[in-house]
């Protein structure tokens, strides 16, 4: 009995570990709110698709709101997620980097450069459902 015991706890441990990572280093997969905010322009509000490729490699591509003349979705390249910090590339009329910050509730904001120089703002918020659980407020498992 004890041995089964033990070898139930080993494995909820082994998963628990092997789960970690994934809470303080992923992003939430779905759909996520936002908005762009242009330099010297009104923000708009957009949607972010947010999902991982097979190999695993971070995946984004930006929603805009129907009726602007842009693309359906456009996809974020060249995404580096390391210590809350989101930086990637991505074309809107005009080549954009972006250093976007998260903040406490797992939210993102941050400065997206056009190639003159010119910053525009970009937030993106994670679904209302995953809000509460994010890297900075995650606990490591346990030993038991």
């Amino acid at each position: 009995m004890k041995k089964s015991t033990a070898s139930w706890t080993t494995a909820g441990l082994a998963i628990l570990l092997a789960a970690w990572p994934a809470l303080g280093q992923d992003l939430p997969t779905g759909v996520w709110s936002g908005t762009v905010s242009p330099p010297d322009q009104a923000g708009f509000d957009v949607s972010y698709e947010v999902s991982y490729d097979d190999e695993g490699a971070l995946k984004i591509d930006l929603i805009p709101p129907a009726g602007l003349g842009a693309p359906a979705s456009i996809p974020f390249e060249s995404l580096e997620f390391e210590d809350g910090s989101l930086t990637f590339s991505w074309f809107g009329g005009t080549a954009l980097t972006c250093e976007l910050t998260q903040q406490e509730d797992g939210s993102f904001e941050g400065e997206c450069v056009d190639t003159g120089g010119t910053p525009g703002i970009l937030v993106m918020v994670p679904p209302e459902a995953l809000r509460e659980v994010t890297p900075s407020s995650a606990s490591p498992p346990r030993s038991p």
